[in-house]
């Protein structure tokens, strides 16, 4: 974390603690997760990184796999979905977030994912 923190020059009050509830089997993993932009002319993205402690990489993964081959028509609904907001500028990121997190998961059949940030400022 500490090697992140130096390599990409953001503040340790960015890393913020958090608790998941995984599904498969109903561990706590814990870990940290932060956002990053960049904020190059010509190169801006942003990414959210997520840490786990080792002892969470099998489950972890577990649950990221489940959500990586979808159904025809939650792939559809979520083109659909992103269209209304990156492009069209019609669907605010508030629902658009919602209803995302409801296709990869209701959609295809999985229980919603716990999250609890533990350190929120």
């Amino acid at each position: 974390m500490v090697k992140m923190q130096h390599y990409l020059h953001i503040k340790k009050s960015k890393f913020k603690k958090f608790v998941w509830k995984l599904n498969h089997n109903n561990t706590l993993a814990y870990g940290h997760k932060f956002m990053y932009k960049n904020v190059e002319p010509g190169r801006e993205f942003s990414v959210e990184f997520s840490i786990y402690n080792e002892k969470y990489k099998k489950g972890v993964l577990h649950e990221h796999l489940k959500k990586t081959v979808l159904p025809f028509y939650a792939t559809w609904i979520l083109i659909i979905l992103k269209v209304l907001h990156y492009n069209l500028y019609i669907l605010p990121e508030k629902q658009f977030k919602y209803l995302k997190k409801k296709v990869l998961t209701l959609a295809i059949g999985l229980p919603d994912d716990e999250f609890v940030v533990l350190d929120a400022k």
